[in-house]
């Protein structure tokens, strides 16, 4: 299986950027995934991402990019902190894929205002998500858009 690394990256007034820390579920460098897709970061401590993880095998091998939240208020040690997915979306789970066949329902990304996450789904809709506790994510409206 394929490890992941989170990596946090800075960049100074002078536009010197560099690694400022990574988080792979341990100390130990691993393989980088496919990555991530789209990022929302605006108040200094979470950032919201479309990202795929290592221990969430899809149902369709295209929808494999969830909603994470990630906590970055130590930048050295980011560390994901919150996770939301589609009905059907996850192996595990047991649902019938959401997506129609030949279709993807993968996070595409969310938009973070106050306490709500707005997430774009690719061909699986709109949601909108109650994000006041990351660690907690409740789903508030589903739109499945035909």
């Amino acid at each position: 299986m394929a490890k992941e690394i989170l990596v946090a990256y800075g960049c100074d007034v002078d536009a010197v950027a560099g690694q400022i820390g990574s988080y792979a579920g341990g100390d130990s460098p691993c393989d980088i995934s496919r990555g991530v897709h789209a990022v929302w970061f605006d108040d200094g401590e979470f950032v919201h991402m479309a990202s795929g993880a290592p221990d969430f095998e899809p149902t369709n091998p295209k929808d494999d990019q969830i909603y994470r939240i990630v906590d970055v208020r130590n930048p050295s040690k980011p560390t994901e902190v919150g996770r939301w997915w589609l009905p059907g979306m996850w192996q595990a789970g047991g649902e019938p894929p959401r997506a129609p066949k030949g279709k993807r329902c993968a996070a595409h990304h969310a938009i973070v205002a106050g306490n709500l996450a707005y997430g774009a789904w690719r061909d699986g809709g709109l949601t909108v998500h109650d994000v006041s506790d990351p660690a907690n994510v409740k789903l508030v409206i589903d739109s499945v858009v035909p």
